[in-house]
């Protein structure tokens, strides 16, 4: 990248490593069968994905909500939720597994959805399985996105 940036060049570099796009690219292009779903700056394309496919490849993400139907209707990033072990969030679920990995740990929250939303959290917090929490979205943490 640097390299790039002192030549005053412009390259095309071809990757399935999604972190190794977001570091080297000012523009990163996601393709979903052959066509280019977005075409953006890195920042953008990860907090502001176009479609569901975009916010899934680029990034874990979570469905916070359904409708009527049981049709997704919400999602957010696992690093966008904030969590207590007391009654400070309206939303609750139970801890039902946790994943090392390294500074931080995955948490999966059983919500009551067909699947348990992940939780990223600072890998010295002390959370455990079976553990009862209460939930939130950070403010403005939603993904908007019409995609499916």
């Amino acid at each position: 990248g640097a390299l790039l940036k002192k030549l005053a060049i412009t390259a095309v570099y071809v990757t399935h490593d999604q972190q190794e796009a977001m570091a080297l690219g000012d523009r990163i292009a996601v393709m979903e069968q052959g066509r280019i779903a977005q075409i953006d700056t890195p920042q953008a394309i990860y907090q502001r994905p176009a479609t569901r496919f975009v916010a899934d490849f680029v990034g874990a993400i979570n469905c916070v909500e359904t409708d009527a139907r049981g049709e997704p209707r919400q999602f957010c990033r696992p690093e966008d939720i904030l969590l207590a072990d007391d009654s400070r969030y309206a939303r609750h679920g139970y801890i039902v597994g946790n994943t090392f990995l390294g500074a931080v740990q995955r948490l999966q929250i059983d919500i009551g959805l067909a699947a348990p939303i992940q939780v990223e959290r600072h890998a010295r917090e002390a959370w455990h399985a079976g553990q009862r929490v209460t939930w939130t979205l950070a403010p403005r943490a939603a993904l908007d996105f019409t995609g499916y």
